[in-house]
């Protein structure tokens, strides 16, 4: 899930996204259960904070966007959407290079490989959330899906 995502303020991507905080959660905060908008900007939030201190959070001002009054109004302003080659040539490109803290906080050790949809058959991008610093078990599905950093089809 990226953070384009969550902005959308359409009612059909609100459900097919339906981001559910438990009832103790939702009642403490004293957010409805059922608002996945509230959720939404709360998850927002919480990636924004986690990097703000990132390149591209420096660049994007992502603590500007944190201390505005209308978050998600200011992202949609400030941040740009980004294509595959876009993201991968300014900024994911870095972190094959082991560059640490470009789109996310850390170095960037395993990348996903997803299927080819448009331009190529094959694209490598980093993993949606942070893995522990040991590989994944071995199974067959694992190892066609993250590769290594050396890999050459993520290059």
């Amino acid at each position: 899930m990226n953070c384009l995502t969550l902005l959308t303020p359409t009612l059909a991507m609100a459900s097919i996204i339906d981001i559910k905080l438990p009832k103790a959660i939702a009642t403490a905060l004293r957010i409805p259960q059922n608002d996945p908008q509230r959720q939404q900007i709360r998850v927002l939030k919480k990636l924004l904070k986690k990097a703000r201190f990132t390149e591209f959070g420096q660049h994007y001002m992502f603590d500007g966007i944190l201390f505005g009054h209308d978050i998600r109004e200011a992202f949609q302003e400030l941040v740009p959407v980004h294509d595959y080659n876009k993201i991968y040539n300014r900024w994911w490109k870095k972190t094959l290079d082991g560059v640490p803290d470009v789109t996310w906080p850390g170095k960037i050790k395993y990348y996903a490989l997803s299927s080819g949809t448009s331009e190529a058959a094959s694209r490598c991008a980093p993993p949606h959330r942070p893995r522990s610093s040991s590989p994944p078990p071995a199974t067959p599905r694992r190892r066609c899906g993250v590769l290594r950093r050396h890999s050459p089809a993520c290059r």
